[in-house]
């Protein structure tokens, strides 16, 4: 996931916090930095087609209904007119209740697009100018900020508030549902796709970048090792002295660096051993 490297360490929590928070409610996938249409790029950017959980969730529906059978319903002998009366309790339930939850379970967008934007001062709320617009690109629009940085009348009408409690957020207040023709539905999910695909090239490459640097960085590990075997084998058979092994073998020491010190000991030995070797006996 590439976070903005332009905003704050605590704007990156939250963002953080609202792509964990959306995608235990069914979002995948969920991007950053989205261009949903011109002049909106959405902080954050999912799609779902939620089960009957995640709606519930999403505060999209009520609790899915249970009917509850009269006592004395399961017992094996029951009067013809007590299960007649039964079934037609079960009935007028389903159509009063259940039939209409289901209905507007059925009728949830598919697949439903969300939005949030993330904001941590009230400065940077009042200058986006999106907060304003009566249809934004996405049915789902939730706004992430600090506990108590907005009065309740200076927040955005129809949008879901997500406060940041930590390093999580909770829905502290339930939005509306906005209408998005199906292009728009389709431009955000291409939008999505293009996103993640930019992410996923971009992670590649670094890993590739990092592979390439760790492997040229073992191949000069390996050649300096060599280099500097040379400059101690041409100071120790007395062809060179140490700074003319060292220029030669093309190595580089500071003037303390203890390999320069051992260097000239070993030096001093082979000069030693040379001129034993030339006294005449």
């Amino acid at each position: 996931m590439l976070l903005d490297r332009n905003k704050t360490e605590r704007t990156h929590d939250i963002t953080r916090a609202v792509i964990s928070w959306l995608r235990e409610r069914g979002f995948k996938p969920i991007e950053t930095e989205v261009l949903l249409r011109q002049g909106w790029q959405a902080d954050v950017a999912g799609v779902c087609v939620p089960t009957e959980t995640e709606a519930i969730r999403l505060k999209l529906v009520e609790r899915k209904p249970k009917f509850s059978w009269p006592a004395g319903h399961y017992q094996l002998h029951q009067s013809e007119e007590e299960r007649a009366r039964n079934i037609a309790l079960y009935q007028e339930w389903e159509q009063s209740i259940y039939q209409p939850w289901k209905a507007t379970m059925d009728a949830l967008p598919t697949p439903l697009t969300a939005l949030c934007e993330v904001k941590q001062s009230r400065a940077d709320y009042f200058r986006d100018k999106k907060f304003t617009e009566e249809l934004p690109p996405a049915n789902l629009c939730f706004l992430a900020l600090p506990h108590a940085l907005l009065k309740p009348s200076e927040l955005p009408p129809r949008w879901f508030i997500l406060e940041s409690v930590g390093r999580d957020v909770r829905l502290t207040r339930k939005g509306e549902m906005f209408p998005v023709q199906i292009e728009q539905q389709l431009l955000s999910v291409l939008a999505l796709a293009m996103r993640r695909d930019n992410s996923e090239r971009y992670a590649t490459a670094r890993e590739e970048q990092m592979a390439q640097r760790a492997e040229s960085a073992k191949r000069e590990t390996v050649a300096r090792y060599a280099d500097v075997t040379r400059a101690i084998l041409r100071v120790v058979r007395g062809e060179r002295t140490t700074e003319e092994a060292l220029a030669f073998s093309r190595v580089k020491l500071s003037e303390n660096h203890p390999l320069r010190e051992d260097l000239k000991k070993l030096e001093g030995v082979a000069l030693g051993l040379n001129r034993l070797e030339l006294t005449p006996h």
